[in-house]
């Protein structure tokens, strides 16, 4: 993708994979809470698990950093999430937030890829169909989801209450794998490196694998949905919030 911005200055990788649902997702918080119960699934990846998200907002939102800005804006996906469970899980009864990692899916995001073609191949041959890659984002949307409402009262902020409402994160098949882990993306190190290169390594098997085995087991292999701890960083209630805020700047709505 050619390294291009919006008016505002955001990276349009950005846009599209995160600030875009952000937006959209606040404009809908009436109809959400009019309609409860309700439910937003967001799709991560999981190349969240290998991704940082800058203290420094702003630079997360308007540098190209090309390489790592895609996993990137599934960890911002993830940490959004996050904080919608916290605030609006809490103040609209009925309103759910959940992630999740369809897996290694050959859609036509690849179509004007210029990835070399062993690569092209891998993906069209190894990765699943579109029609298989659907089953996980609709578990997450349709699995039950116990409410537990939590009145914001005595002044406290909503950022500040205990998670009655658990944060979920949903992969299926090898994806939900506790083999695939996590790494730093900010570790400089020789070790940090190394331990980079084994994840890249292990995803790179359990993507090779996963929907072959689904495929010839004729779906009694890998085809369970599971719930799932996400990568660390997603659990941090600071860059979730400031998050949310520095985006809610962006997008000219109420933090």
């Amino acid at each position: 993708m050619p390294e291009s911005y919006t008016s505002q200055g955001v990276g349009i990788l950005c846009q599209v994979n995160y600030l875009g649902p952000y937006h959209l997702t606040r404009l809908l918080e009436p109809q959400l809470a009019a309609s409860a119960p309700s439910r937003v699934v967001n799709v991560s990846s999981i190349m969240h698990r290998a991704a940082s998200v800058n203290s420094n907002i702003h630079r997360f939102l308007t540098d190209w950093n090309k390489g790592s800005q895609y996993a990137n804006t599934k960890l911002a996906n993830v940490l959004f999430t996050y904080a919608a469970q916290r605030r609006l899980g809490y103040r609209n009864q009925g309103i759910q937030f959940c992630a999740v990692d369809p897996g290694a899916v050959s859609s036509n995001i690849y179509a004007n890829s210029c990835l070399p073609a062993p690569v092209r191949w891998f993906i069209c041959n190894l990765h699943a169909p579109t029609s298989d890659g659907a089953s996980a984002v609709i578990h997450a949307a349709t699995t039950p989801m116990p409410l537990v409402i939590v009145p914001s009262n005595g002044g406290v902020k909503v950022d500040e209450l205990p998670v009655a409402n658990p944060l979920r994160f949903y992969a299926r098949g090898a994806f939900a794998s506790p083999a695939i882990g996590w790494c730093s993306s900010e570790d400089k190190s020789l070790l940090g490196r190394a331990q980079r290169g084994l994840w890249a390594v292990s995803a790179v098997l359990h993507s090779s694998v996963d929907w072959p085995i689904r495929r010839l087991s004729q779906g009694s292999l890998l085809s369970a949905t599971h719930q799932v701890p996400s990568h660390p960083a997603s659990y941090d209630t600071q860059l979730a919030s400031d998050l949310w805020d520095v985006s809610a700047d962006f997008c000219q709505l109420p933090r």
